[in-house]
């Protein structure tokens, strides 16, 4: 009987807590929400959550770009501990103007080996494989400060577009970024800019993402 009694004590601790942070979480992610929905507000952006069976997020857009932000599983359950979770936050515009080829920007760490063409014929292969782009014929571009090099790796098609686009606000942007650092795609077409693995769900971290766009578009 006094075996019974603990388990049923112990089974109702258990529901208490799963309430407990159930309620929480939820409390929690109203108020990113409606932190978020006042930052459209006070921008002019237009906002949309995001919700379904498997992923959720926002939508924010502006007259110059839409940012969607998600956390999605990968599997057929949208808990965590039986599917893979993943995070993305990203921007993109077709506003964007002047610019003849594509540009790359994204994290870098260690040193690019001289192959030659052999180097160049890897790069093409992943740049297709990841950018979606055949035969990009991309130029690595040395480029920015020393710290800015440590960090960040330009690949151009050709190296007049550069100068426009890393100047040295979006060179500080970029240098004093928080988290994951941004990859950043530029064609004569559109821009894109992405940050893998995260789903920004602050103002701070919104309006660093917003603010690189609108400094490279004003260029």
């Amino acid at each position: 009987m006094n075996d019974l009694f603990l388990n049923a004590i112990v089974i109702a601790g258990t529901l208490v807590v799963v309430v407990f942070i159930f309620m929480l979480t939820k409390r929690v992610r109203k108020r990113q929400v409606d932190l978020i929905r006042s930052l459209a507000q006070g921008h002019g952006w237009a906002f949309a959550e995001i919700r379904e069976r498997l992923s959720s997020g926002f939508r924010l857009q502006s007259e110059h770009w839409t940012l969607e932000a998600l956390t999605w599983s990968s599997g057929h359950s949208p808990e965590p501990s039986q599917s893979e979770v993943n995070q993305r936050t990203h921007l993109w515009t077709e506003k964007i103007n002047g610019f003849s080829g594509l540009v790359l920007i994204g994290p870098w760490a260690g040193n690019v080996p001289d192959l030659g063409n052999l180097g160049r014929v890897m790069a093409n292969q992943i740049i297709e494989r990841y950018i979606g782009v055949p035969n990009a014929n991309l130029q690595n571009i040395q480029t920015g400060s020393s710290d800015f090099q440590k960090k960040y790796k330009v690949f151009a098609q050709g190296a007049n577009d550069v100068p426009r686009i890393l100047t040295p606000d979006v060179e500080h942007q970029l240098l004093q970024w928080k988290g994951p650092l941004p990859v950043i795609k530029i064609t004569s077409q559109e821009m894109r800019i992405e940050l893998q693995g995260k789903h920004c769900k602050t103002p701070s971290d919104i309006l660093a993402v917003t603010r690189l766009a609108d400094g490279i578009m004003s260029n």
